[in-house]
């Protein structure tokens, strides 16, 4: 009896699991620029009714999500750059929900699992960290120089923009 059947079943049914898991990170990535376009169109919603720019709770709840779902992105991607500068920026979020009076809002456990994600995420990391360093370095498909250049800049710019208005606000 040929195997040809029993191998063709096998591989077939791999591609399918693999095409899966393709759709679903697709689908986390998608989920998470929704959140961080909903973010953008509550900042420009509120600016224009207020006739001046204003950064709503929503536009923090929504980055919060965003980050969220880009550290779980990041995570199924197995891309180090996404995961280390979502775990800086989410308690830039948090700190702004906090100082707006909404962090306090929000149920106590739901707070712990929060501040738990970043902290989960980087210890995951930091035990996958020489397969995830391996990886960016040597991925083909993005060049180190541009993957390092946009990835600093990009990282910089959020930060320096979440502490001047952090510092603004205060």
């Amino acid at each position: 009896m040929s195997m040809m059947p029993v191998i063709f079943f096998t591989n077939f049914v791999s591609s399918i699991k693999i095409m899966e898991m393709i759709d679903f990170v697709f689908i986390v990535g998608f989920l998470s620029q929704v959140c961080y376009g909903a973010r953008q169109l509550v900042q420009w919603i509120m600016t224009e009714r207020f006739k001046r720019v204003v950064s709503p709770t929503g536009y923090w709840a929504f980055s919060l999500a965003g980050c969220c779902f880009m550290l779980w992105y990041g995570w199924l991607r197995e891309d180090i750059v996404i995961l280390v500068g979502q775990m800086l920026s989410f308690y830039v979020y948090v700190l702004n929900l906090d100082y707006k009076g909404a962090w306090k809002r929000i149920p106590l456990p739901i707070r712990i699992i929060f501040y738990l994600i970043p902290i989960v995420a980087l210890i995951a990391t930091a035990m996958n960290a020489p397969h995830l360093v391996d990886r960016f370095i040597h991925n083909p498909e993005i060049p180190l120089w541009l993957g390092q250049s946009i990835s600093i800049i990009i990282f910089s710019r959020n930060l320096y923009v979440g502490y001047r208005y952090t510092k603004n606000k205060n």
